[in-house]
């Protein structure tokens, strides 16, 4: 299973900690659904491997749009998501391709441009880029790039690029108008919850 760059267009990043005490799973689908994302981001790298395998299960089965799973290929695979997303301290894409299907994606997040292109090189199949905007980070603040980066990123890169960090809805034009597939978020699906 692969991901079209419009199914990159609105990407729900999970973030429990925000849920409160609601279940996980009937949590997440029902915010992806009421922000109509296009892509569920599975983000819950300090979750059992048991009960992350069966939160990214239950979100394979039950959601209509595909479920990418971070940093654990081997979970992936075995989930049945479209693939992985890696970040700074997950395996490095060709060890997480020996981990995943024929045909399942491989997201890389990166800061800057050079690290998007070096990505794309070693054979990322779409690109997160951030944070756009200031963002509240648990081990502090860091620096927003904003919307320039991704405008040369789309520009100098073959893949998908999604804007990330501080980034709402009301943001998705701007966004696009880069030349980026489109925009990744966590308190922005959240909010959906409250209305």
């Amino acid at each position: 299973m692969t991901i079209s760059a419009s199914a990159l267009r609105r990407v729900l990043v999970t973030q429990r900690a925000l849920l409160g005490e609601r279940p996980l799973a009937p949590t997440i689908l029902d915010a992806a659904r009421r922000g109509a994302a296009t892509a569920i981001l599975l983000r819950e790298k300090d979750l059992d491997d048991g009960v992350l395998f069966e939160l990214a299960r239950a979100l394979v089965v039950h959601a209509t749009v595909p479920v990418v799973l971070a940093h654990r290929p081997d979970l992936a695979r075995d989930a049945g998501c479209a693939g992985v997303h890696l970040g700074w301290n997950s395996p490095s894409i060709q060890e997480a391709r020996k981990f995943l299907e024929p045909g399942a994606v491989v997201g890389v997040s990166v800061h800057d441009v050079n690290e998007g292109v070096v990505s794309t090189a070693e054979g990322a199949d779409y690109l997160f880029c951030g944070p756009v905007r200031p963002t509240p980070k648990a081990h502090g603040p860091v620096e927003p790039i904003g919307f320039s980066p991704l405008r040369e990123l789309a520009a100098r890169t073959s893949v998908p690029v999604v804007g990330i960090g501080g980034l709402t809805p009301a943001d998705e034009e701007e966004v696009m108008a880069t030349g980026a597939a489109g925009f990744a978020a966590i308190r922005a699906f959240v909010e959906y919850l409250e209305r």
